[in-house]
């Protein structure tokens, strides 16, 4: 029932979008996806080139050539792309294989991302379902009722969130992100302990599967790699018995599944770079002058101060090559990185905070109503101990560190654990809903009490 309601929801929201055959908003991310994508398709390989004719064409055509200039008049740069994940653009690169670049595939690719939006919320609702059934108030289980009204509220969240939903319409990693983080947070479940658990390891076939869900969400988006120390570590917290064996192979598995990609990035740039360069240049945004009056949200202007800064410098343009050339600006980010920091470090606990701030925006509406119901269920889950917190608690906080170590984007680092967060709300609502119906049948016990006994003690005419 949640997959069909959720799945008619997110389907007709990008169905009736005004984008739904469009090209991706040129306000994101989504033209640097599907340039890549483009030339994968093309046979070139994880390529970008902002000047190839063909992939221009429906970019100078369309009604928002104005917006798309930014790209459009970009300095002409053809290289191996090494500073994005390169699993989102091989899926538009497959819809490109099948059905010609155009409307038709444009719209195909946001059906998709709406899919894994509809398929991820579903797997969050059956979390929910399935943790509440095990949950207790006052040594009884939960009700019917109460389990009910928190999947219910589960689905009604997901359903309304705009900002969820606004991530379908656009060239963007997020829904993908957010449907393998919730597949994989639905093994870790299952990895918490459990009578038949007890004493058994982790099966061959589900360390693989875990293994590769983790490989699959760093190559949607590389910021999941710095989870790698911190899922060793919950993965021994949640396992009783061969945890060191059953943390240490799902790691070594992602790493292994990992490696023909990173080992490519390496050759590539012939330096030890795994990660490729958007490490490096993407930290300039984080660590500057605007973002710390900006409330510690990434910002763009050092990163295209630096790019122009270096255009003009002829030991630049005598270099080689692109990667060459992006080699140069990556190192010379690094500096601004350190030297930032180094004069700023007073600022550094202020800036930390902005991030965290803004990372959990907004607070206000319904948005207020969500966090409070999110934070409900998580006090639930700690206060009670239950093995669950680890997982859910423990995913939100541990990516909230890393976010304030390194920079935040208006949020959209939180929508991968999107799934998490409606499974949290849903145990709020439904512990809440709980704790009123155990009141509500109190005060009407005491109220039958009161009555039988005013009745015994009535004297007879």
């Amino acid at each position: 029932m949640a997959l069909a309601v959720l799945g008619a929801v997110c389907v007709a929201n990008v169905v009736l979008d005004a984008r739904f055959k469009l090209l991706p908003k040129p306000t994101s991310d989504g033209p640097v996806y599907e340039n890549m994508a483009y030339h994968l398709s093309e046979g070139r390989g994880f390529w970008i080139d902002w000047h190839a004719p063909k992939w221009r064409e429906p970019y100078e055509q369309s009604m928002e050539r104005d917006d798309f200039q930014v790209y459009l008049d970009a300095p002409s740069q053809a290289m191996p792309m090494t500073g994005r994940p390169p699993l989102f653009p091989a899926v538009v690169a497959v819809v490109y294989g099948l059905i010609e670049r155009g409307p038709v595939a444009f719209a195909i690719v946001r059906l998709i991302s709406a899919v894994c939006l509809a398929l991820a919320c579903a797997v969050a609702v059956a979390n929910a379902a399935t943790i509440l059934a095990k949950l207790e108030l006052s040594n009884r289980k939960l009700s019917s009722w109460s389990m009910r009204c928190g999947c219910a509220s589960a689905v009604l969240l997901a359903a309304s969130n705009r900002t969820l939903l606004s991530y379908a319409s656009d060239f963007l990693t997020e829904p993908l992100a957010l449907l393998l983080t919730q597949l994989f947070v639905a093994g870790l479940l299952a990895m918490t302990p459990s009578r038949a658990s007890m004493s058994q390891p982790l099966s061959w076939r589900f360390v693989l599967a875990m293994g590769g869900l983790l490989a699959s969400m760093i190559l949607v988006r590389s910021l999941f790699v710095l989870w790698l120390p911190g899922l060793w570590v919950l993965i021994m917290v949640i396992r009783n018995r061969s945890r060191l064996r059953d943390a240490s192979l799902v790691i070594m598995v992602a790493i292994v599944c990992l490696s023909p990609w990173w080992i490519r990035n390496c050759l590539v740039l012939e330096r030890f770079m795994p990660l490729g360069t958007q490490g490096p240049i993407t930290l300039l945004g984080g660590y500057c002058d605007e973002a710390l009056a900006g409330g510690g949200d990434w910002q763009h202007a050092p990163e295209q101060r630096l790019r122009e800064s270096l255009s003009n410098d002829s030991d630049f343009n005598a270099l080689p090559n692109d990667v060459a050339r992006e080699l140069k600006v990556a190192d010379e980010a690094k500096v601004l990185v350190r030297k930032w920091i180094a004069n700023h470090v007073q600022e550094l606990p202020r800036l930390f905070v902005a991030r965290v701030v803004t990372h959990w925006n907004p607070y206000t509406g319904k948005s207020l109503v969500w966090r409070l119901l999110i934070l409900a269920g998580a006090v639930y889950l700690v206060a009670n101990r239950r093995p669950e917190a680890w997982v859910l608690v423990g995913l939100p906080l541990m990516n909230t560190i890393l976010v304030a170590a390194l920079y935040t984007t208006g949020g959209r680092f939180l929508v991968p654990l999107y799934g998490i967060l409606f499974t949290l709300s849903a145990i709020g609502v439904a512990v809440l809903v709980e704790l009123v119906r155990v009141r509500l049948v109190k005060l009407s016990a005491g109220t039958s009490e009161v009555g039988d006994a005013q009745v015994r003690d009535a004297k007879p005419l």
